[in-house]
């Protein structure tokens, strides 16, 4: 092949793989504030053949944060030991909380007391068989947060300007060194 053959191909094969890179990595990023609860979301920017995706979804509140995307999602874990990972389907806003859907028919809801500095959070496990064990959430401290658990399924936070409380689903357990709150759906009568 001549040399301005290879300079060509080569040239066409490059725009190509650039244009591709381009047309597959748009995003968008969107933020809203909802009653002291803070939704940052990063999404693909549809096409004809593919809809847009949420590739990165964080709800920040009472120096907490959930934050789920591809490499970091919720899962649920079934009786047979199957641990299923949830892709985020969308989200809603309403006037003091935020539901975040996921797959499965899964989700979470984060509500505000904004006055109160107190905060909730609530999960919608499916009824599925096998029976779901439990459902991991990753749930992380902002920077500079202090945290306590406490027995009756809250934690305390205390950030530099402020102090939450943050009720937990029942039966639930944070494990702040794996940044995951797994709620435990089936409890053992015998602990």
């Amino acid at each position: 092949m001549p040399r301005g053959g290879v300079f060509f191909s080569s040239t066409y094969l490059l725009l190509a793989i650039g244009f591709l890179t381009v047309h597959y990595t748009r995003e968008k990023n969107f933020n809203v504030l909802v009653d002291g609860i803070e939704v940052r979301e990063k999404t693909s920017v549809g096409t004809a053949l593919a809809p847009s995706r949420i590739r990165k979804l964080t709800v920040a509140a009472a120096g907490l944060e959930l934050s789920f995307s591809k490499l970091n999602a919720a899962a649920l874990t079934t009786e047979d030991g199957i641990r299923h990972r949830l892709a985020i389907d969308g989200w809603k806003e309403g006037d003091d909380f935020v539901s975040i859907f996921l797959s499965d028919g899964t989700g979470i809801e984060v509500s505000s007391k904004g006055q109160d500095r107190t905060f909730s959070l609530s999960a919608v496990i499916p009824a599925t068989i096998p029976p779901v064990i439990s459902f991991e959430i990753p749930l992380r401290p902002a920077i500079g947060t202090n945290t306590a658990v406490h027995r009756n399924d809250t934690l305390a936070v205390e950030t530099d300007n402020a102090e939450y409380v943050l009720t937990l689903p029942p039966n639930s357990l944070w494990n702040r060194k794996l940044q995951r709150l797994v709620v435990n759906v089936k409890i053992d009568p015998a602990l």
